[in-house]
């Protein structure tokens, strides 16, 4: 971090100790080796230009020294690790990042797994992209969504949070409701 302002090689050096999927660090590349994740992934996963185009006065807003973010998804989305807490949080730009409860990997990128199911992106598919994100449940929360849309537990708003908190419990994927 110089001069107060987080920067990408201060993200990439997170990354690295972090030992995300690789895919992250070819995210920032812009250079997706696998064309079926690329085919996704360039169109939806970024780095989060929105906040390292930030001054570091403007970053604090983000209170970037504590949730560095790593991805920035569909230009609104920020995916971050809290430093302080040890976990993922996702929140978006017009948001408080303190708002955001604080996940696992596997928990911050559940609700990216719904869309793809909800995008009607083959089952392969949605596999192929938990596998290459190093995502551990994504068979049996496939199963898990076909299950609950069978039954019509997906068909409004209040259904599919119940089921999102469901799987968060089942998984142990929310290391604490709020960030503090």
């Amino acid at each position: 971090m110089e001069n107060g302002r987080i920067e990408e090689k201060d993200l990439r050096a997170l990354i690295s100790s972090l030992q995300l999927p690789p895919v992250i660090l070819e995210i920032y590349d812009e250079n997706i080796k696998d064309p079926q994740v690329a085919e996704y992934f360039e169109e939806t996963y970024f780095k989060p230009e929105s906040i390292l185009t930030l001054s570091a006065e403007e970053q604090k807003i983000y209170q970037t020294d504590r949730f560095v973010p790593l991805l920035q998804i569909d230009n609104s989305l920020i995916i971050a690790y809290d430093t302080e807490r040890k976990g993922y949080i996702d929140y978006y730009l017009e948001s408080d990042p303190m708002d955001s409860p604080l996940y696992t990997w596997d928990g911050v990128f559940l609700e990216q797994v719904t869309l793809w199911f909800e995008d009607e992106m083959e089952e392969d598919e949605i596999l192929h992209l938990g596998k290459t994100l190093h995502l551990k449940h994504v068979p049996e929360i496939l199963e898990s969504l076909m299950e609950a849309e069978e039954d019509g537990e997906l068909d409004t708003f209040e259904g599919k949070d119940q089921w999102m908190t469901t799987e968060l419990k089942k998984w142990k994927m929310v290391l604490a409701e709020k960030t503090q």
